[in-house]
């Protein structure tokens, strides 16, 4: 029983690890994105939300994927814990139940990063688009003179 319980904790080491560095990566993700959300470029999603309303631009949108993974992300490492802390002659049932959950948790976490890398990509190409030339009625005029004087 003693080596089977040694094996247990390998392997909430290891998940341990995998989930809180899925966490970290998630939480530095959003952090990232955070950033963007000034006022130019919260005004331009909103400006695509009102030209086409099958379009959801809202900040929440880009966010949601990443707090989601978070949040699987500590349930697992919350399971982990609870796993290794049982003791070693606790119930099987028990063992199974948190074993389950801790692995069924950590793939989760590790799976539901898939969609959220999607959505930072989409994001990213957002931003891109964003960077691009804004329209001319936006324009500040450079050195005093209008751009559309400058052909004259």
């Amino acid at each position: 029983m003693v080596a089977r319980h040694g094996r247990i904790n390998e392997v909430v080491a290891v998940a341990a690890t995998v989930s809180g560095a899925i966490v970290g990566a998630v939480i530095a993700g959003m952090a990232i994105q955070t950033a963007a959300f000034d006022r130019t470029f919260l005004l331009l999603l909103k400006e695509i939300s009102l030209r086409d309303s099958t379009i959801n631009t809202g900040p929440a949108r880009y966010l949601s994927p990443f707090l989601t993974t978070a949040g699987i992300g500590v349930a697992a490492l919350v399971c982990l814990l609870a796993w290794a802390a049982l003791p070693e002659d606790s119930h099987v049932v028990m063992r199974a139940v948190f074993g389950s959950l801790s692995g069924g948790l950590t793939l989760w976490s590790m799976a539901s990063l898939i969609p959220a890398l999607g959505t930072l990509i989409q994001f990213v190409a957002l931003l891109n688009a964003a960077a691009g030339d804004p329209p001319r009625d936006r324009v500040a005029p450079r050195d005093g003179i209008n751009d559309d004087r400058r052909g004259q």
